[in-house]
């Protein structure tokens, strides 16, 4: 699959799945508010609709889940844990990982991105700290067994 690089913008050359694994808030508010053409525009979309549907890695041959967490005083995103799915569902639980979460409880909310994104790289890639290059991130995203099929 060959991605379209950003001609405008803070994140200028780059690429929708790069973006996804920097900066989720600004994916997904492009994706909603931005007036986008061509191969851009299809890009961008299919990058946020596979970031809210990627799936949870099992561990020992276990499934598991992620658990969003969100603090009670302020209702802002925090971060996720990774729970056995034989813990059972609960009320922030889910199969896949959303990156759009975040951006759920607050529209704006950069800090809960890369909580986010720290957490998933250490859950796909086992660091929080790798570095996402271009290549690793548009492989991720061509890859349709990454992603739960919901688009």
């Amino acid at each position: 699959m060959i991605w379209t690089a950003f001609p405008f913008g803070k994140y200028i050359n780059l690429t929708a799945p790069q973006i996804a694994f920097r900066d989720p808030d600004y994916l997904y508010w492009t994706d909603e508010t931005v007036r986008l053409w061509g191969d851009i525009r299809i890009d961008v979309h299919t990058v946020a609709t596979r970031a809210s549907n990627i799936r949870v890695l099992p561990l020992n041959g276990e499934d598991r889940m992620v658990e969003y967490i969100i603090d009670q005083h302020t209702g802002r995103f925090v971060t996720v844990e990774f729970t056995l799915a034989s813990d059972g569902p609960g009320p922030m639980r889910s199969r896949v990982i959303d990156l759009s979460m975040p951006r759920r409880f607050h529209s704006y909310d950069k800090l809960g991105g890369r909580n986010l994104v720290a957490a998933v790289k250490e859950h796909l890639f086992g660091r929080k700290r790798v570095r996402i290059t271009r290549e690793k991130a548009e492989d991720f995203f061509a890859d349709e067994t990454n992603f739960l099929r919901a688009y």
